[in-house]
């Protein structure tokens, strides 16, 4: 127990200021000094902390909705939820596979790709219940309230602010994003750049197509390969900038813009391409430098 707790006092990230109630920006005596350093979490740790969590959530009335299984005191049988008698049904039509139910019984068994699966498909089940003038508050044996009303965003809200932490400090930093998704955590200098909006008068078709390489640099399950389309991605916008008359470049800034994705085997194929350079460390060098480079441009296509 203790080096669990121990976890939890080493995440203290800008993004996660609370974790029950407990303020994660407060830094204790070693933390101030840097004698205490975390190293990062492996997959058991991880899936012990994942289970309290699960049992936090069905505690909180946050699976009710999709998942029942509460009984009212007035009858036997538990209540089903919207998933039916059987939700793990549900959840091997939908990962495709049929070992991860009931959760807390399969957890220890869990690969990574098993467990965030998983964390993903709660994501989309959390709902909060809500008190409305509608709900029923049965008060015999305290069976206590029954809801008519949920609410999705607020459950997938406080489901978030609940697994967050953990994917913090599990290896190099995992997050559930907006979407649902469990993704690679950016580095903090450039997490902001990420996270940032394009401009408003951005078109359309450019957003989608930035939104989807940023998915994919930050999806933890594709890899190099991932990586290497994103920073193909963004190198097609500047492309279609180009192409469509509205990015005007000197013709050196021009060369090098497209000389990182056309020489070092990112876009074409062809025998003069370098290969020879350690992909971890550069694709990343070039994603963020193309999508720096990209906001600039978009803004002062705007301006004009």
């Amino acid at each position: 127990m203790a080096h669990l707790v121990s976890y939890f006092l080493c995440l203290y990230p800008s993004e996660i200021v609370c974790f029950n109630g407990i303020d994660m920006t407060r830094q204790y005596y070693s933390q101030r000094k840097g004698l205490t350093k975390h190293q990062g979490f492996g997959l058991p740790t991880l899936i012990e902390l994942f289970k309290r969590v699960y049992d936090n959530i069905a505690t909180d009335e946050l699976l009710i909705e999709n998942f029942g299984g509460w009984k009212c005191i007035d009858n036997d049988e538990p209540e089903i939820g919207r998933l039916g008698r059987n939700p793990d049904i549900a959840l091997m039509l939908t990962t495709k596979k049929s070992n991860l139910y009931p959760v807390i019984a399969r957890a220890d068994q869990y690969s990574e790709d098993d467990l965030f699966d998983v964390i993903e498909f709660l994501y989309d089940h959390v709902s909060k219940p809500v008190v409305t003038e509608n709900t029923y508050f049965h008060s015999y044996g305290n069976c206590g309230y029954h809801y008519e009303t949920y609410d999705t965003k607020l459950g997938q809200q406080e489901y978030a602010e609940k697994i967050n932490p953990l994917l913090d400090g599990y290896l190099d930093g995992f997050e559930l994003n907006n979407a649902g998704e469990v993704v690679v955590k950016p580095q903090p200098e450039v997490a902001r750049l990420i996270r940032h909006g394009l401009p408003e008068t951005t078109p359309t078709n450019i957003v989608e197509k930035v939104n989807a390489a940023k998915s994919k640099f930050l999806n933890s399950r594709t890899g190099l390969d991932g990586r290497r389309d994103a920073v193909r991605d963004l190198a097609d916008v500047f492309e279609y900038l180009k192409k469509s008359g509205r990015l005007k470049l000197n013709q050196k800034d021009d060369s090098l813009l497209f000389e990182i994705a056309n020489n070092f085997a990112i876009r074409h194929f062809n025998g003069k391409q370098k290969t020879d350079y350690d992909e971890n460390v550069w694709l990343s060098w070039m994603f963020h430098f193309y999508l720096a480079t990209l906001h600039a441009c978009l803004r002062l296509i705007s301006k004009k």
